[in-house]
This record gives C-alpha cells, structure tokens and sequence, in this order.
C-alpha cells in the first residue's frame, strides 16, 4: 500500500486536471485535463481526497493490528 492517492475522469481516464482560475479557490471548477468534462469545484476535490486518505488509514490500521 502506498500514500499516494490517484484520481481518474470518469469518462476518460486522464489523471490529469485543470482550473481555469487563479489563485486557487475554493470555488474554481475543476476540469479534466483529457476532455475537458467538468470534475466538480476545487472544494469538492479536497473533500473527496480527504474522505479518501481516511478510508485509506482505515483499511492500513486494520491491517496493522488485525494481528
């Protein structure tokens, strides 16, 4: 298991996103970097990778000390 987090476009698969604005807010959208769907807002991305790195440290607490 690794630390690093991949995202994917649903529709795609590029794991490559972009924003049109600058600086970075919270609410810029973000679009993929392969077609261009639109993802969601930066808002939403922190949330999704912050509930993803927990289900992450679960599953590696479970693993460490199922023994």
């Amino acid at each position: 298991m690794t630390n690093e987090l991949k995202f994917k476009c649903s529709d795609c698969g590029s794991e490559d996103f972009v924003h049109a604005n600058s600086p970075n807010i919270d609410k810029n959208m973000v679009f993929c970097g392969g077609c261009k769907k639109q993802i969601g807002t930066l808002e939403d991305i922190k949330k999704a990778t912050a509930a993803a790195q927990a289900i992450k440290l679960h599953k590696l607490r479970a693993q460490i000390f199922s023994n």
